[in-house]
């Protein structure tokens, strides 16, 4: 695997849905100042831009990628029930 091949990412972040898998392009240098920062207003300002981060994610995770997920067990459903008639099908024709 290449380092920009998609499949490894560059970082983890643990939120409260998980693991966040963090590409390149992410501001990776704000995160490390949060960590790093020592003047306490810094920390609690960069920690509420985290947070707010964290509450977007959780909504995006709640809706659209659980959404995402139904429509393909649907779909997965439908493809079940038509490879079940096909063997039906089939059977009958070896008849």
């Amino acid at each position: 695997m290449g380092q920009d091949d998609g499949l490894v990412p560059d970082a983890n972040i643990r939120s409260t849905v998980g693991l966040i898998c963090v590409h390149s392009k992410f501001p990776l240098h704000n995160y490390w100042r949060l960590l790093d920062c020592s003047p306490p207003a810094e920390r609690v300002r960069l920690g509420r831009a985290f947070r707010t981060l964290d509450e977007e994610w959780l909504v995006f995770y709640a809706t659209h990628l659980k959404n995402l997920a139904r429509k393909g067990d649907d779909i997965d459903a439908v493809y079940s029930k038509l490879r079940e008639e096909f063997a039906h099908i089939a059977a009958l024709a070896g008849e």
